[in-house]
């Protein structure tokens, strides 16, 4: 990317991108946000999401999409609010495998280590299992 971009006619996302900042791709839903450091081939992960049923659904996930964003297109319906990482609206639980919840700030290093994650913000690096629909029991209510 860039390679054949020069100013003064130098794209913005080439110029956002060669500054180490982050791309806004545009689509359908608001604002799908990539890190220009996953702007590689993405591999992608199969993620299952437990709804409170018991119920599950199985989606493939790049590892360079938000979990939500792409269950939102498939039409996996699940609660959010901040879409940033900063509240606890999409909270799940992991109970198989990984996912990356580096670019939320909402959660400390105790609750990630027990597998809570914001799927507004999260990746998946594995294979991953979902609790889905945590919010009160996150918060114990």
């Amino acid at each position: 990317l860039g390679s054949n971009c020069h100013p003064p006619t130098r794209h913005i996302m080439c110029t956002i991108l060669a500054l180490g900042g982050d791309a806004f791709v545009p689509t359908a839903r608001p604002a799908a946000r990539i890190s220009s450091s996953r702007l590689v081939m993405a591999e992608s992960f199969s993620v299952t999401f437990v709804a409170p049923d018991g119920s599950e659904r199985v989606l493939g996930v790049p590892d360079n999409e938000y979990i939500l964003d792409r269950a939102e297109e498939k039409g996996i319906e699940l609660p959010y609010s901040c879409r940033a990482g900063a509240c606890c609206e999409c909270i799940g639980k992991v109970i198989e495998g990984d996912v990356d919840n580096s670019d939320a700030a909402f959660l400390d290093e105790d609750q990630l280590e027990e597998g809570w994650r914001l799927l507004c913000t999260a990746y998946a690096t594995t294979d991953a299992k979902v609790l889905t629909h945590q919010k009160e029991e996150f918060l114990g209510l």
